[in-house]
């Protein structure tokens, strides 16, 4: 379903090195072993198609995606209700 969903942007823009479409096994099946990502499957029928990822901050360490891509908190943080809250941040 990601290559199916990702292709056409893959054949248009050529970007190889980002687009979902290319991503390498490997870094697919690391996502799926990552602390605090649950996973909801797309079924047809009995026939899984499709998954949707939802990872939960709280114990996947709220920042360390971000920071592993080159964001820095900017401290700010903005509190919607009980159940979200937004942390800001900017590219280095």
């Amino acid at each position: 379903m990601q290559v199916e969903s990702f292709r056409e942007l893959l054949v248009k823009y050529q970007d190889y090195e980002t687009n979902p479409a290319n991503e390498d096994i490997s870094k697919i099946e690391s996502r799926l072993s990552q602390d605090g990502s649950y996973y909801y499957f797309i079924c047809l029928g009995q026939q899984k198609v499709g998954a949707v990822r939802v990872i939960d901050y709280k114990q996947a360490g709220k920042s360390y995606l971000y920071e592993k891509m080159g964001y820095v908190n900017t401290g700010r943080i903005k509190s919607i209700n009980e159940r979200l809250t937004l942390v800001y941040y900017e590219k280095t």
